[in-house]
């Protein structure tokens, strides 16, 4: 009789449990390895919904104890919400850090676009970036079983675990092919990712919709669920290989650029194979130095593939990073340096029109012609001179000054730039989401591409005018535009040529006020530049 008081006094119901535990490990007993992993997947995504609740509950909490009690506007209502958005970043923050996976490639993703995410948010989860998971040992072995039905001795006759390059979604490992004996990489994913990717994805979405009722204020739901969107493509690697081959194909013209060759036969949706390349990332000056690489040409061509991509083909790599981007001598002799570009897991495809309007406000921008700055804005759905104004600093990630002619800006940026920029995204935010919402949806990883590249060549010291070079990519180079074309290459020039003389005035003033001389004395004190207005107030 204890047994059954233990259970309400039902034999009913102490069968019913007994059934359903029994039938749980008779269930679980019977299950391959695969689906073993798959059940315990869906089981933590219970508990990582969970845990993500909680955090949401915990922020909400946070914003109606600290925030909402105060007058909108106020310094002390400000100084708050600051502090506010830096609890919750650090809760993000820990939240992918303890989910892992997908979650911590989310964060990498909102801190690699500074020109959507805050700059608080961005800061603290550009900690993230450092993040790589290390698989188990067996995770190789039956992941190549689940997809090729082989074993990976089967497939290679050497295969190196110890990988040689980690992320938060997938491994690198150096192997050598059986049938050629060539040498290969191979990108293998942790393997219960795919596993758990449509629940992750729902609960995130599913926050997004909460956050959004509770906060009125709530304004990144759109980025954030674009973010995950591209995350479907990245987690497929033969969508992978097929980027990688049209890429090679729409940059054939470029006798410096290299797209590894994809294996196709050793490739699935969580494994790819290519060949195997030595080289420097494009961000070893010291490593392209030594290996005798021109770090001034490496940055040149870069800018111009990208501005190939943005301006002319329309199929742009959405993450070039240095860590997909590499340098290495030439092997075919063609050049003294070649380019190689990886990770072909994320694509922008720019339509031809949004491409082509992109194209006119670019020109007009670096060209300084006001007028067709506002025109082509407007094309690009975003109206008045304030609003350009941000645009055009969104693009460039520097102040855009109305009345400063555009060769001013190939000088590196002062601090009093620096201050201008930040202050203004911390003061304005809003306004920069606004136009950010107003450009057409394909733009925001065009300018996460040219975010990056610019940051590549400000880690050389910015030996390469990239403005300029990427205008010329603006408009083909053949006879149906070799009128346009020719007229951008000759406004570029005399901007070239304006800025050189402006530098030999400064040059040969400062040497004459050094010479003692009463009547050059005065020179000392020239100051050649004009006064900046920002339209950014």
């Amino acid at each position: 009789m204890t047994s059954l008081h233990l259970f309400g006094g039902s034999k009913l119901r102490f069968l019913i449990y007994t059934s359903f535990f029994s039938g749980t490990v008779v269930y679980y007993g019977a299950l391959n390895k695969q689906q073993k992993r798959k059940f315990h997947t869906n089981k933590a995504g219970i508990g990582r919904f969970l845990l993500l609740s909680f955090g949401g509950m915990t922020i909400k909490r946070d914003y109606r104890k600290n925030v909402i009690k105060l007058s909108e506007g106020t310094e002390a209502y400000n100084l708050e919400l600051e502090k506010f958005h830096e609890r919750t970043a650090d809760l993000i923050y820990k939240a992918a850090l303890q989910n892992k996976g997908l979650y911590i490639k989310l964060g990498q993703a909102v801190a690699s676009m500074n020109h959507v995410f805050p700059p608080v948010y961005v800061e603290k989860l550009s900690q993230l970036n450092d993040m790589a998971l290390v698989s188990k040992e067996d995770d190789l072995d039956q992941m190549f079983m689940e997809d090729f039905n082989q074993s990976l001795n089967q497939m290679f006759i050497e295969f190196k675990r110890e990988p040689i390059a980690s992320a938060s979604i997938a491994e690198v490992f150096e192997g050598r092919l059986r049938d050629s004996g060539e040498k290969v990489a191979v990108k293998m994913q942790f393997i219960d990712l795919q596993d758990r990717f449509a629940g992750d994805i729902w609960t995130i979405k599913f926050l997004m919709d909460i956050a959004e009722y509770v906060f009125p204020g709530f304004n990144f739901k759109w980025a954030v669920i674009e973010l995950c969107d591209t995350l479907k493509q990245e987690l497929d690697f033969i969508n992978e290989g097929r980027n990688a081959e049209k890429c090679a194909e729409d940059l054939k013209g470029f006798d410096y650029v290299h797209v590894p060759k994809v294996h196709w036969e050793y490739t699935s949706k969580r494994v790819l194979t290519t060949e195997f390349i030595e080289a420097c990332k494009i961000d070893d000056a010291e490593g392209m130095k030594s290996n005798g690489i021109d770090v001034k040409k490496a940055c040149e061509r870069m800018c111009r593939v990208f501005g190939y991509q943005i301006f002319q083909s329309g199929f742009v790599h959405a993450d070039p990073h240095p860590g997909n981007l590499f340098v290495r001598k030439n092997p075919n002799g063609k050049g003294d340096i070649q380019l190689v570009i990886l990770d072909h897991g994320l694509y922008q495809r720019v339509e031809p029109h949004v491409q082509k309007k992109l194209g006119n406000f670019w020109k007009s921008m670096i060209l300084d012609e006001q007028s067709s700055m506002l025109r082509d804005a407007s094309e690009l759905g975003v109206s008045g001179l304030h609003d350009t104004a941000i645009l055009a600093a969104i693009l460039i990630q520097r102040p855009w000054y109305v009345n400063v002619p555009f060769a001013t800006y190939f000088k590196t940026m002062d601090q009093s730039d620096f201050a201008h920029m930040s202050g203004f995204v911390k003061d304005h935010f809003n306004k920069v989401m606004a136009v950010l919402r107003a450009v057409p949806l394909s733009l925001l990883l065009v300018i996460r591409n040219i975010n990056t590249i610019r940051s590549i060549v400000q880690t050389h010291g910015e030996p390469v005018n990239r403005y300029r070079i990427m205008t010329s990519c603006t408009v083909k180079n053949s006879w149906s535009n070799y009128r346009e074309y020719l007229r951008i290459q000759y406004r570029l020039f005399l901007m070239d040529a304006k800025e050189m003389l402006h530098k030999t005035l400064l040059g040969i003033f400062f040497t004459l006020s050094r010479t003692g001389i009463p009547l050059f004395s005065k020179f000392s004190n020239l100051n050649l530049e004009v006064e900046k207005k920002s339209v950014l107030l």
